[in-house]
């Protein structure tokens, strides 16, 4: 017969004493003295079920089973010679260590045999709770979360007021309406689903019965700083007036639709947890004042996502950057750590779209590009080939004419969307049919690729090798028109940015040097070194320009600089200066009022959102010298996006953070020129 244990019983064993039972020092096993073999332990929700099998030996008397509890008590227990128990009374999520004995006469022990168990909970919470609500009633609608539920709690109150009050419902149930509410008022509403061990997890939710919801508000959770947009119920209250909103602050706004912001204030912060404030909204509705509270939810981002597919190490980001979708509601990002992928994720919620996931699984070490005519994604991995998805994630087409993307160019796309343009680390450059997938025209060039650049009849090319030159050619054939031989190599995986006049090109070298390439003459029109110390690897990646034509960028000894447009030193900043990969694969990004904002890999992966006068601003996202960036940036309608490497401690992040500001009409103000990194001058 199983014996079935409990921490009930045990603690009262202890309490009186009973030593038959509670030996805890005995003398050391003979040779002879067999262990019990293939102890198996099985977790359950709050106990541990064992078992084990014993050569065959009459001298065995009993076993003995011990291990240390939650609060590091040592716990011993006696099967009377069963081969298998349960211990109950457990704490779900903790990791158990089980030994078990055999006893021998005179209370000789064996050696022992251990196992560890982690109790794991069935008192599944409800999930996907719902609520409707009307003229004093309030609808809670979820999804039953086992078959084993008795029966639901439903607890409830109103703001403001700590008095609550309960319902029980039966668990065959997955909704339930609550009556004779007061309009107008929150409620906040509970919902335990209860088992025949216990209680799950509260569920919490809210809502105000009203004869019509006389608000609205969007985002439904904003970021710090991000404007929220209130709405009055017009339609619903057609006469009412003097509606004015009062925010936590004290200030107050008059009108039908009004906005306005929240701030939370930290500049380092390990989590994207809400915070909640209160907005009041009165009106004049049929001569009398009615007042309604609600809470808007802040958090310190738009969103955080860590959720990526992972092998043998925590996924991240390196050498890569954030690209969007033509119309911005979708960004996109390549993972790095064998299997590398491509995820899609909503620029609003930070849900994720879809991701492709490369098979067989491989590490990819660069980016991807968007073509801003059909919406189709490009990207390459560390094993041969191009891809090409829909923007619904379907693979469009293969390119085995393309060789392995590592550190290499990303794509480029024409102005017209037809032909993509990939330039492998082998040093082929490659012309796509972007349709079709089939092979335009193919060339050899010095070595893998510092960048890519469509410039109408032209595709320019960066050539990463001793030759350090820049090589004009013909987009329609792939023939050489004419190379530009620079002061440096250039820095790998990086691009090209344009002046606002599209004459000028630059781009960053592997020791802290901009180059200026005109255009139009193709030739060197001059170069700069960074700011920079004495330490080695001190590499400019691609930089960004400004509407009003300055360079902005970082250097991966960790100074930032901004020169005018004939490379005249402005500012200078050395936040990080003399930290390595500071600013390491960077790729900056600016808005329409000319400021600057670039992501680091220093310590606590320092963010700096740079005014035009070099005066700056700074934060941190996720505090953690793992958090790194080894990336690049995005930036659309006010929002930046970054991405990290993580570490030992968990996946790299995708972090949406509002900063302001509006998107740049001319410069080159993020990778690729465009929000689909397109690499393209229009």
């Amino acid at each position: 017969m199983k014996r079935i244990f409990t921490d009930i019983l045990l603690c009262l064993s202890l309490l009186l004493g009973l030593t038959s039972c509670w030996k805890e020092e005995y003398p050391l096993a003979g040779v002879m003295r067999y262990r019990v073999e293939n102890l198996v332990g099985v977790p359950g929700d709050s106990e541990a079920a064992l078992s084990w099998t014993f050569r065959e030996d009459k001298g065995v008397v009993d076993f003995l089973v011990s291990y240390n509890d939650e609060n590091s008590r040592k716990v011993s227990l006696y099967t009377g010679a069963e081969t298998e128990c349960i211990v109950m009374g457990l704490q779900n999520g903790f990791d158990y260590e089980f030994s078990v004995q055999a006893v021998y006469p005179g209370d000789i022990l064996s050696g022992v045999s251990s196992v560890k168990v982690t109790p794991t909970t069935e008192r599944l919470a409800v999930k996907d709770v719902l609520t409707d609500s009307g003229n004093n009633y309030v609808r809670l609608l979820w999804t039953v979360p086992s078959t084993n539920v008795i029966y639901y709690l439903i607890r409830y109150h109103k703001d403001g007021d700590s008095d609550q009050k309960e319902i029980l419902v039966d668990g065959s149930l997955s909704e339930y309406t609550l009556s004779g509410l007061e309009n107008d008022i929150t409620y906040y509403f509970t919902i335990i689903a209860h088992y025949a061990k216990g209680d799950s997890d509260e569920v919490l939710v809210k809502d105000m019965p009203a004869f019509a919801m006389p608000y609205s508000f969007s985002p439904e959770t904003a970021a710090s700083d991000q404007p929220v947009t209130f709405r009055f119920n017009r339609s619903d209250f057609p006469t009412a007036t003097a509606v004015k909103w009062t925010f936590p602050d004290g200030t107050s706004l008059d009108g039908d639709e009004v906005a306005s912001a929240f701030n939370i204030g930290n500049t380092e912060v390990d989590s994207n947890d809400a915070q909640i404030f209160k907005v009041q909204l009165e009106a004049n509705v049929g001569g009398v004042l009615k007042k309604w509270t609600f809470d808007v939810p802040v958090t310190p981002f738009v969103f955080i996502k860590t959720d990526w597919e992972t092998g043998s190490k925590p996924q991240g980001f390196k050498g890569s950057a954030p690209v969007l979708s033509p119309d911005g509601k979708t960004v996109y990002v390549v993972t790095f750590e064998s299997p590398a992928g491509l995820y899609a994720v909503d620029t609003a919620t930070g849900k994720e779209r879809w991701r492709h996931v490369i098979s067989p699984a491989t590490g990819a070490y660069n980016g991807c590009t968007v073509n801003p005519v059909t919406g189709d994604i490009y990207f390459g991995s560390s094993a041969s080939g191009l891809i090409a998805l829909t923007s619904d994630g379907n693979v469009k087409w293969t390119s085995s004419d393309v060789g392995v993307m590592k550190q290499t160019s990303f794509p480029a796309v024409s102005a017209d969307g037809n032909t993509v343009f990939a330039h492998d680390a082998s040093g082929k450059v490659t012309a796509i049919n972007a349709v079709t997938g089939a092979t335009i025209w193919q060339t050899s060039v010095a070595g893998k690729g510092g960048g890519l650049l469509v410039n109408a009849a032209e595709l320019i090319v960066g050539c990463n090798a001793m030759e350090k030159a820049v090589a004009f050619l013909n987009s329609s054939d792939g023939s050489v028109i004419a190379t530009v031989d620079l002061p440096d190599k250039l820095s790998d995986a990086s691009g090209f940015a344009v002046s606002g006049d599209r004459k000028t090109a630059y781009l960053g070298t592997v020791t802290g040097m901009i180059c200026a390439i005109d255009l139009q003459t193709r030739a060197l029109k001059g170069s700069v070194s960074t700011p920079r110390d004495e330490g080695d690897n001190c590499n400019v990646w691609e930089l960004c320009v400004s509407p009003s034509g300055d360079v902005f960028g970082g250097n991966k000894r960790g100074f930032t600089f901004c020169y005018a447009a004939d490379l005249t030193l402005k500012w200078q900043g050395d936040a990080l200066a003399k930290v390595g990969n500071a600013f390491n694969y960077g790729h900056p990004c600016c808005d329409a009022q000319g400021r600057f904002i670039i992501g680091s890999g220093g310590k606590k992966n320092q963010n700096f959102l740079y005014n035009p006068d070099g005066t700056f601003t700074q934060w941190s996202v996720l505090a953690s010298d793992e958090q790194k960036q080894m990336a690049g940036n995005a930036y659309h309608n006010g929002v930046f996006y970054s991405v990290y490497i993580g570490g030992t401690s968990g996946n790299g992040a995708l972090v949406a953070k509002y900063v302001g500001g509006e998107d740049a009409q001319s410069g080159w103000p993020c990778h690729g020129g465009d929000i689909c990194g397109s690499c393209c001058i229009k």
